[in-house]
């Protein structure tokens, strides 16, 4: 439970901080502060639009594998940012990003339930809840705080690699289905339907 929390902690101040600082990137790097704004946009729509299929392919695979391919090819497209220095690169890079990370926090949900069952999903969602605001409300100051430290924004996209690099550490090693107790996992008596 606690390595799902941590590592939707760290999607949520990275997601937070990397949607304000690229499109101050993408203008830095030349683009007007519409299309910055428009590539931002995008990718919100795009990775929106694609959050149907995620909870379709949930239902079919499992979930920590749905998720540890998106936050692979999150850390991977992010990582385009470290040598992306056109603005124009840094608006498909933006929309691409926006479109891999849009997945991520469904896929947690999915892995809570299937891990935990429904009983339990709304306690683990008023648990969750506070933590989840509190790391999306401090992640456009702390990236702005990597910014104005460093001077740039090589750091800050190092860092945001290095959080979703750590984020699949976590489901990796730690997200594992729980164990049923052996109790369950004996008994074939059915219940009453």
């Amino acid at each position: 439970f606690w390595f799902i929390v941590a590592a939707e902690a760290l999607v949520i101040l990275t997601s937070g901080a990397l949607s304000f600082q690229a499109v101050l990137f993408v203008r830095d790097a030349g683009l007007s502060q519409t299309a910055a704004a428009g590539a931002l946009s995008l990718s919100t729509l795009f990775g929106a639009l694609l959050n149907p299929g995620w909870g379709y392919l949930s239902d079919r695979y499992s979930p920590r594998k749905l998720a540890l391919i998106a936050l692979a090819a999150t850390a991977a497209i992010t990582s385009l940012f470290l040598i992306t220095s056109s603005g124009t690169h840094g608006f498909f890079v933006v929309i691409l990003w926006g479109t891999a990370s849009g997945g991520l926090h469904i896929l947690s949900n999915m892995m809570m339930a299937q891990y935990f069952g429904r009983a339990s999903f709304g306690a683990i969602t008023g648990l969750m809840g506070p933590i989840q605001l509190g790391f999306l409300g401090l992640g456009p100051t702390f990236g702005a705080f990597l910014y104005d430290l460093t001077g740039g924004y090589t750091a800050f996209f190092a860092y945001s690699v290095s959080s979703y690099v750590l984020a699949i550490v976590f489901i990796y090693y730690g997200a594992r289905a729980p164990r049923l107790p052996s109790r369950a996992q004996t008994g074939t008596r059915r219940g009453p339907d």
